[in-house]
């Protein structure tokens, strides 16, 4: 095509030619950031549908916003690939280019801004929602900032609207409706700074609930890192910002619009990823679980035990190097460490424990120490009433200095 009998669509800095031919262009980036955005969000959103609705069985609602997400995205990044043509500099873009069909594909792409990053942020905080609903402040917080996202992403919409498209009767023709929608970058800059300010709400609004939590400081340090990969979505929405700064009053929007694309789509694929990876971090957990290695590892640091027909419980053998007995549990007072099973609660290790039959036996199967019974529960087919996962520890006397080892199952 040649640029003197067809107009660029925007004038070109002094010394530069329009160049239609071969000019420099953000295609080649956009295809394989959308790409590698579709495969990553792909395996690990499968992931997490694994997780949840077929390992553990316990799928919620954020699980189907996180689904919308991704189809608000996959839709987002097929309508930049089909209009990736004009991702160069607004001289080196033919005029012809921009006509009506090109500003209907424009503004429907526009629209699934909004629908993908809203569902991408709301997966988060539902998860928040589901994990710390008995703590009424979280909650109420939950519910203002889910408000106000509806609020400003659904504003986004209108004004996506009402300056994109044409007022009934009129055309979609260049260059007027392109000098009408310019005006809503300054909105856009407003969205760009309320992600940023949604992101450090979402990395910092659990923190006081973990920091309290009754937990030894292993497992909390690993809870705050799976939190904290929200911090990488932070990054990505920061940078976006800084690409919608300078789309405002920029004549090369066509160029700066493109990096503006590329940063929404690795925003919104990040976040998307972020809020998967306590889902992740289950079915690592299991698959470590049942794998090779963990068997033996198990296998070297079992205790001697006696399997029951259920297959889920262990009950300690004596044996000449254990330290139980049958009516106490003694463990070395010079050891003060703290344990805890699933479902049992803090036991204080280093104690002599009275009515230890009674006492020990409740415990492992969901009574507190006091002998209470827990609430009942249906019986299923089979005649279990309750399993629990057992945490069992037994001490016995090392090697000949008389070093205490601990054995763990």
């Amino acid at each position: 095509m040649d640029s003197s009998m067809v107009p660029p669509a925007g004038s070109p800095p002094g010394g530069v030619t329009p160049n239609y031919v071969n000019p420099p262009t953000l295609e080649d980036v956009t295809i394989g950031i959308g790409v590698l955005m579709i495969v990553l969000t792909a395996l690990v959103v499968s992931a997490r549908l694994y997780t949840n609705f077929f390992l553990s069985r316990s799928p919620g609602i954020e699980d189907y916003s996180c689904i919308s997400a991704v189809v608000f995205l996959y839709t987002y990044v097929g309508l930049v690939f089909y209009l990736n043509r004009t991702a160069r500099h607004i001289w080196d873009l033919p005029s012809t280019w921009l006509d009506a069909a090109f500003f209907k594909q424009r503004f429907a792409r526009d629209m699934f801004i909004s629908p993908a990053t809203f569902f991408s942020k709301a997966t988060i905080f539902l998860l928040y929602l589901r994990l710390f609903r008995p703590t009424k402040w979280f909650r109420y917080s939950i519910y203002v900032l889910m408000t106000s996202m509806i609020a400003v992403y659904g504003a986004y919409i209108i004004v996506n609207a009402a300056l994109c498209a044409p007022a009934p009767g009129q055309s979609w023709s260049y260059p007027g409706v392109l000098a009408k929608c310019q005006k809503q970058e300054i909105y856009t800059e407003i969205q760009g700074t309320f992600n940023v300010i949604i992101d450090i709400l979402a990395l910092t609004l659990p923190m006081p609930i973990i920091r309290r939590m009754s937990l030894p400081m292993s497992k909390k340090i690993g809870i705050l890192a799976i939190f904290g990969t929200g911090f990488i979505a932070l990054i990505c929405s920061i940078l976006s910002l800084a690409y919608r700064a300078k789309l405002f009053g920029t004549e090369d929007w066509s160029w700066i619009g493109a990096e503006n694309y590329i940063t929404i789509i690795v925003e919104v694929g990040i976040t998307i990823i972020c809020s998967c990876a306590p889902a992740l971090f289950t079915l690592g957990k299991h698959l470590f679980r049942n794998s090779s290695l963990f068997a033996t590892f198990r296998s070297h640091t079992t205790v001697t035990h006696r399997k029951y027909p259920s297959g889920r419980h262990t009950i300690p053998t004596p044996t000449s190097s254990s330290r139980y007995s049958s009516n106490t549990l003694v463990r070395p007072q010079q050891s003060n460490h703290k344990r805890r099973s699933e479902g049992i609660g803090y036991v204080e290790l280093g104690e002599v424990m009275s009515d230890t039959d009674r006492k020990i036996t409740g415990a492992a199967f969901g009574f507190d120490l006091d002998g209470n019974r827990p609430p009942p529960v249906r019986k299923d087919p089979t005649g279990i009433l309750r399993t629990t996962d057992v945490e069992i520890i037994s001490w016995k006397k090392g090697d000949e200095d008389g070093e205490e080892t601990e054995e763990r199952r």
